[in-house]
Order: structure tokens, then sequence, then C-alpha cells
């Protein structure tokens, strides 16, 4: 079986189409190409009806839109090859020599390093704003942040002076650690009050009177 190896006009391509074989007047077999003979009678290329365009055209109206979509699917990318792909790159990037190169690049970029931190603080993109709301809620984040708060709040306030209830201006019996209380058990509400015996972590710490203290 032969193939026709003609270069299509105005195409970079070679037909390919299957050549039938006919007998002359006097016995010799010719290998003729069916659809190449088409285009040049000014028909359609791929099913032979008339065509509407010059003579480098090679399809009608109908053929001409199923080998564009054609062609689309054939270079649209599949969801599997990306995904293949992806799992190439984190392959590759998991590996003991793509680890070393990129500490080795840390170590010798700082100043770019923090460039592109900036840079990419300054306009977060929606993948980055997700990725910090997921991260803060997490639990060993949030306990983390509170004792920055704890550590934050004590180098401001190395004295740490007695506080006062905002309600009645009574002296409120605490001592640290933690941060203290801005209203005594008897002007929060009830729910406080009861959310304050549940969790030692909320409740005013039992204390001595203000006298035992100073002494």
């Amino acid at each position: 079986m032969l193939v026709c190896t003609r270069v299509l006009p105005g195409r970079r391509k070679e037909c390919r189409k299957t050549m039938t074989a006919r007998t002359d007047s006097i016995g010799r077999v010719l290998w003729l190409c069916q659809h190449c003979a088409w285009q040049q009678q000014g028909r359609c290329w791929c099913c032979g009806a008339a065509r509407t365009t010059s003579a480098k055209g090679l399809y009608c109206d109908r053929c001409r839109i199923e080998a564009k979509r054609a062609s689309w699917n054939r270079y649209e990318p599949s969801p599997n090859a990306h995904r293949a792909q992806r799992k190439r790159e984190r392959r590759r990037n998991q590996s003991d020599h793509r680890k070393a190169w990129r500490k080795a690049w840390r170590e010798k970029n700082p100043d770019r390093i923090r460039a592109y931190k900036r840079k990419e603080a300054l306009n977060p993109t929606p993948q980055r704003k997700a990725r910090e709301r997921w991260w803060n809620a997490q639990p060993e984040r949030q306990a983390k942040k509170r004792e920055q708060a704890k550590r934050r709040y004590y180098q401001l306030h190395p004295d740490r002076p007695q506080p006062m209830c905002r309600e009645c201006a009574q002296p409120i019996a605490w001592t640290p650690p933690g941060r203290p209380p801005v209203r005594c058990d008897q002007c929060v509400t009830p729910s406080v009050l009861l959310k304050r015996k549940k969790s030692h972590h909320i409740m005013t710490p039992c204390h001595p009177t203000m006298e035992q203290q100073a002494a």
C-alpha cells in the first residue's frame, strides 16, 4: 500500500492519503491519488465536494470547520498531561540535588529573597490569602501568636501595674503570667463568669488581698 507524498499547496505537509492502482491502455500500472486529483479540480480534498476557496484551498466549508476543531483538540492540553507534568516537577524538586541547590542559592542571595517576600506581601495573590487564612486557623499557629502577644506585652510593661476594673474602677486581684482581665467578677456578665469558672486560662486568678500581695 502506497501513500501520496505530494506536498499540499500552501502547506508544509504531505498528502499521506492512500493511493489507488490503475492500468492504462498499454497495461502499465499507475498509482494515483484521488484526493490530490480532487484538489486540482477545485473540489474538496477530503470529501470531494465543490469548494469556493482559491486554488490553494483544500476543504469545503463543512470540512474546514471539522479540520479546525480537530486541530484545536489535538493541541489542547489534557488534564491528565498537566497532572503528570506537575508530578514530575514535584519529584524533581524533592531530589537531594535540587534541595542542595536551593539551599546554596538562598544562602548566596539573601537580598533577593527578601525583595521577593516583600513584593509578594505588598501584592498578595488570592492563593496566598487563602493559604494565610488556613495557616492562621491552625491551633499551633494560634498558640504561637498568643505567646508572641504575651512576650510583647511583657516587654512594653515590665512593671505590670495592678489592673483596674473598667466598670467599678476597683483593683483586680491578679498576678502574672498572662494578660490581666479588664473587668472583675462582679461586673462581668453571667455567661463570662461561667466561662471563667470552667476555664483556668480565662477566669480571674484567685490571689490574696492587695495588702498581702504588697507584703
